[in-house]
């Protein structure tokens, strides 16, 4: 019989988590931003990341930017860089990520604010897909900045 593990691939979902994604992976960055990343893979920098997605179009928000070691100054670098977004609205409306701070700062820099469920299809998860917290007048400024660049 073949084994699949000594084949380099997983068991099921959860084995490929572990694996690759979860906390004891190789490249798990729960502890940095990729903009401060000291991880050995650092594909783009956060210009680059920014001026790439600009350059197909894209519109470019910080996801989940209290999951950084630097949270305000990445957004702050990212302002500087010429980002569109800002995700203020955690799973669940969770206010210990902040979310009245980036609000806060997404109006003060005029960026669009944009909200996650964090649903990956893990059992037990505590957001389903479309059920998380986003006020209708960020949904409104949201679907604004979506016509704005032409995506919708």
């Amino acid at each position: 019989m073949i084994n699949r593990k000594e084949l380099g691939y997983s068991k099921g979902f959860r084995d490929s988590f572990d694996q690759f994604l979860g906390d004891k992976a190789p490249l798990y960055m729960y502890d940095t931003c990729f903009i401060r990343s000291y991880e050995p893979l650092q594909l783009y920098d956060l210009k680059q990341a920014i001026d790439l997605i600009h350059s197909y179009q894209g519109v470019a928000a910080v996801a989940h930017p209290w999951l950084c070691l630097d949270p305000l100054h990445v957004c702050e670098d990212a302002v500087r860089f010429g980002v569109d977004g800002l995700e203020c609205f955690p799973p669940e409306g969770r206010n210990e990520f902040g979310t009245s701070l980036y609000s806060s700062f997404a109006k003060e820099h005029e960026l669009f604010c944009s909200s996650g469920s964090d649903y990956h299809a893990i059992e037990g998860a505590g957001v389903m897909v479309g059920t998380n917290v986003f006020p209708e007048e960020y949904a409104n400024k949201f679907i604004e900045a979506m016509k704005k660049h032409n995506i919708i």
